[in-house]
């Protein structure tokens, strides 16, 4: 059965059907028979495909090609015969379906006990126990396998699927149960609010057939204020349960903790442990200020604040290489679902590796870390390539052109640091983006409406050929010269940076000194704050278009000679001025942010002096402290917000130093009880269950609605809805709304359902209802929902989490 069949007619070396110019193409060279349950499906040049570069077919059962009359068995007339191929030029290619959608290898944490002895407190309650996809059995089918349980006390289900040498397949389903003389069963959320009121249960089980009189003792953090604790005297009469109830309420104050439950009876102890964080309601509110100026003073307004919401965070850093992996650890706070997002938190480990070697400064803990988040993100990343050549945000065909280069030059760069880079990835991108030129000086693309690859010819070209010559491809000199002709004309600084750094690439320093001359002039002429460019290749708009299209001048001055040092030096504190929580806004402005920074490293962040670190709050110094020009480690400071006050706040950070600063970060962040959305977020989102009350067992339909308020498309929308605490989404429903696509993929994230979209048509609504589960009483608020476009993320629509009582 084939899905779909791409069409190649290898006379031209290009699909025969093709919509790059956005018109009706013919099949004027190739004519196919396709026999599909005993019809005749035949596409000729009358057949005119409007739709995309494919030809969908449903249930193909044979595939013949036909040349100059030669098996000739449906009567094809001798008009019809005319100008069809040689059977050898025909090539038929099969590709996923379009709704089989991308399915990474799951990895599963299995733990190595040192014994089997039974432990003193079970903590271990995994979901998977155990995973293993390359199994293979003995001539006789068999197969042994060993692995540890989970501390559950429970029925699990264990799953065999696989295939023969011929094809067969095998689907098997076994359950077995654990079971003590005596059960400590109980079930608590995870993630908590603030104010939530938990009614948790705790089931006290007895297997044995004579009675059970035990000592029940519970500890809970010092987060939670009990409201009831059960009796610590039980009895449990034989073959049978006793169902207690711990209450509690969730104080205001984000921390982390464990709450312990312990049962001891005659010959008998039970001991569970389960972690527990809490999280607080209402808005999420940031102020952020960074840089490395001798003296920097801002200011914030505090108001409408929830009680015990208020943290703050400020850093130091000596070294590019602490600069990166706290942007590394940022990437990793925010969501990654599609391939550009696992890419770029990926990358800092490339160039911390790069920086170590560069620097010779080799941290052996840092190294180790960074080797082993490439081998699982190589891993990731290898996972999405599309069977052909090239790579999707998703991994569903058809490529993506400007998303294969990015991939691209990240696998160059990562094989120069992690041996486990399979050469043949990076021959395969290249052959295949090469294999995408029109002939013309540019690339055909698979246009999506809006996002990555969206209708942007001059940008993908000139993205495309310096992705190319990045990795020294020869023969490009045509789409080099076409680039730069239009990045000239355009006066497009992220163009012409691009333009700048392909002829760097070739060795062309004359046309790569006279963009730079143009790059340079332009930005003095308008400022750092308001670039010309157009678009970035991930769409992005607001602070991260600035902050990528500054980057790649920023690397291409870092190559030339005769730069202007003083705006490269302004352009390298304008970046470090953009640091927030880790990042320079979304992921692929925070890549580029780190690419200059570490290219920049040894010139520019470099500590030759003692400085005297003083902060001031609202005019009085709240902090002093010396810092020593050997010192190696970061210094962080996580008490400052202590000295805020309602209202104004004005924030001084300066250096009693002769040349520079530190970098620094100045991260303060809060919960409002009113919603801040920006106004230049064109995306509205609301939500509402069906019910404010429900029953333990019974489920409850959340309505989601996320709007695009703009009359033309939006790429790239994420939507992130709070989750009461009480309630648990049902996975079959997701992946069947997945299937179905409702939405282009989805991630669970403490108490948040993180849906992306790939693209919204203009005053389109995106609706979505899912069932959720009831799973422990109380009175629960969810955390605020968000809605934004994921490379402009500084502009975000709020709305309130819902509230529910379970009974």
């Amino acid at each position: 059965s084939v899905s779909q069949l791409v069409l190649n007619n290898a006379l031209f070396s290009q699909p025969i059907v093709t919509l790059s110019d956005k018109k009706s193409v013919k099949y004027e060279e190739v004519e196919v028979m396709i026999l599909s349950r005993n019809k005749i499906l035949q596409l000729s040049e009358k057949d005119i495909i409007t739709n995309a570069s494919y030809y969908n077919v449903s249930t193909v059962s044979s595939i013949e090609r036909m040349n100059n009359g030669m098996n000739n068995r449906y009567n094809v007339s001798g008009l019809q015969q005319k100008g069809l191929i040689k059977a050898e030029s025909l090539q038929l290619k099969q590709i996923a379906p379009e709704n089989l959608l991308y399915k990474i290898t799951p990895k599963f944490y299995q733990p190595n006990y040192v014994d089997n002895k039974q432990p003193e407190v079970r903590n271990d309650f995994r979901k998977t126990i155990y995973w293993n996809p390359t199994i293979q059995t003995d001539k006789n089918g068999k197969a042994a396998l060993t692995y540890y349980n989970s501390d559950d006390v429970t029925t699990f289900r264990a799953i065999l699927e696989g295939n023969s040498v011929t094809g067969q397949l095998a689907h098997q389903e076994h359950t077995y149960y654990t079971i003590w003389p005596f059960d400590l069963i109980t079930k608590i959320p995870s993630v908590l609010s603030f104010g939530d009121t938990v009614k948790m249960p705790i089931v006290l089980k007895n297997n044995r057939s004579k009675e059970m009189v035990g000592q029940l003792n519970i500890e809970v953090p010092w987060f939670l204020n009990v409201l009831e604790m059960p009796v610590e005297q039980v009895n449990i009469p034989a073959n049978s349960q006793q169902v207690l109830y711990l209450s509690y309420q969730v104080g205001f104050e984000v921390a982390k903790g464990q709450i312990h439950i312990r049962f001891k009876t005659k010959g008998f102890n039970d001991n569970v442990a389960y972690e527990i964080e809490t999280s607080p309601k209402g808005f999420p509110v940031n102020f952020a200020m960074a840089g490395q100026y001798l003296e920097q003073t801002d200011t914030f307004v505090l108001q409408d604040m929830y009680e015990g919401s208020l943290t703050s965070d400020l850093k130091f850093f000596p070294s590019v290489l602490d600069g990166l992996i706290e942007g590394g650890e940022g990437i990793l706070r925010s969501p990654s679902g599609c391939f550009e997002q696992v890419s770029s938190s990926n990358y800092p480990n490339i160039l911390a590796l790069q920086l170590m070697e560069q620097t010779g400064n080799l941290k052996a803990g840092v190294r180790e870390v960074a080797l082993g988040y490439l081998e699982s993100g190589y891993n990731k990343l290898a996972a999405y390539e599309i069977n052909g050549g090239g790579f999707e945000w998703y991994g569903q065909a058809p490529a993506h052109e400007g998303l294969t280069a990015y991939g691209l030059v990240q696998f160059k760069d990562m094989q120069a640091v992690y041996s486990g880079v399979d050469p043949s990835i990076i021959k395969r991108t290249q052959a295949y983006l090469l294999g995408r030129r029109d002939g013309e000086g540019g690339f055909e693309q698979n246009v999506g409406k809006y996002g990555f690859s969206g209708n942007k010819p001059a940008l993908f070209n000139a993205y495309i050929t310096w992705a190319l010559s990045e990795v020294h491809t020869k023969g490009i000199q045509k789409e080099v010269a076409a680039m730069t002709k239009e990045a000239i004309a355009s006066e497009d600084l992220y163009r012409m940076s691009l333009a700048a750094l392909t002829h760097f690439n070739l060795e062309d320093e004359e046309q790569a000194g006279e963009l730079l001359k143009s790059i340079q002039d332009m930005i003095k002429k308008v400022g750092l704050e308001k670039v010309r460019a157009e678009s970035t290749v991930t769409y992005s708009y607001g602070n991260a278009l600035n902050i990528e299209t500054l980057s790649f001048a920023a690397l291409a001055m870092l190559k030339y000679e005769q730069r202007d040092e003083g705006l490269l030096t302004n352009i390298v504190k304008y970046l470090l001025s953009k640091r927030q929580q880790g990042r320079f806004g979304s992921t692929q402005s925070t890549v580029m942010a780190l690419k200059v920074l570490s290219a920049y490293a040894n010139s520019v962040i470099k500590q030759q002096e003692d400085k005297l670190i003083t902060v001031l709050i609202n005019g009085a110094t709240v902090l002093e402290i010396e810092y020593k020009k050997d010192q190696k480690e970061s210094l962080m400071i996580d008490s400052l917000h202590q000295y805020f006050v309602a209202g104004q706040n004005i924030v001084t950070i300066k250096f009693d130093a002769a040349t520079q600063g530190l970098p620094y970060s100045f991260d303060v962040a809060w919960t409002s009880q009113t919603p801040q959305s920006s106004g230049q977020c064109p995306l509205v989102l609301t939500s509402s269950f069906d019910k404010q009350q429900a029953k333990m067992g019974e489920t409850v339909r959340l309505e989601i609605a996320v709007k695009n308020t703009k009359a033309e498309g939006i790429p790239s929308t994420m939507a992130l809805i709070g989750i009461p605490a009480g309630l648990s989404v049902q996975a079959w429903q997701l992946k069947d709304l997945q299937e179905k696509q409702k939405f282009a993929f989805y991630e669970l994230k403490d108490n948040y359902l993180i849906l992306y979209y790939r693209e919204l048509d203009g005053q389109e609504t995106k609706r979505l209802s899912l069932d959720l589960k009831t799973e422990v009483p109380g009175h629960y608020t969810a955390p605020a929902n968000t809605t934004y476009l994921y490379y402009g993320e500084e502009h975000k629509y709020w709305s309130e989490g819902k509230k529910i009582q379970i009974n």
